[in-house]
């Protein structure tokens, strides 16, 4: 599946645009492995903090800034995955009552 997700900015460094891009793989497979997409994400957290303790204090916040907003925009999709998958359950759930009532 293709998504529409964009965590890079102006001053992203290259070793967060790749790890970013294991976070777009990971979300375009077919079947999402959740332990691996967790994984990734905590991989960029670790990275980021990383980032800003070595940034100059000039740079900090304007990239703090930036990545507040690619967090943001990845929460939003991760909770729409969420959102998706609940729905998939409950419809599951219904077909599973439905083959059971009319055994």
């Amino acid at each position: 599946m293709k998504i529409n997700l964009h965590l890079d900015h102006d001053s992203t460094p290259d070793s967060l645009r790749i790890v970013n891009q294991e976070i777009y793989e990971a979300l375009e497979l077919e079947e999402v492995d959740e332990a691996s997409v967790l994984s990734i994400i905590e991989k960029r957290h670790h990275l980021i903090e990383s980032i800003l303790a070595s940034l100059p204090e000039a740079e900090k916040r304007e990239f703090a800034k930036s990545e507040m907003q690619a967090n943001k925009v990845l929460t939003e999709h991760v909770k729409s995955l969420l959102s998706e998958s609940l729905s998939s359950i409950a419809s599951l759930k219904r077909g599973q009552k439905a083959v059971k009532k009319y055994r």
